[in-house]
């Protein structure tokens, strides 16, 4: 994925989110690992805060809360 496209997507994303919509690779027309490589760079950039994305073989992506994952409650 060019710049230019990830820029755009990562937009439609975060706009997605913001409007309380569930996301899906489908929704933003990715492949599944295109879709798991946006998440990351989101989250690496801190877009998305409270959030682990994981990549397995079984299954491309795993985002979970970390306050859930940690077993902490929000403070």
């Amino acid at each position: 994925m060019d710049y230019r496209t990830k820029e755009k997507k990562l937009k439609q994303l975060l706009n997605f989110i913001y409007d309380g919509i569930t996301v899906t690779s489908d929704l933003l027309e990715l492949s599944q690992q295109e879709f798991a490589s946006l998440l990351e760079s989101a989250t690496k950039s801190g877009y998305i805060r409270g959030a682990s994305i994981t990549k397995t073989k079984m299954y491309p992506i795993i985002w979970t809360d970390d306050d859930m994952s940690n077993g902490r409650k929000d403070k």
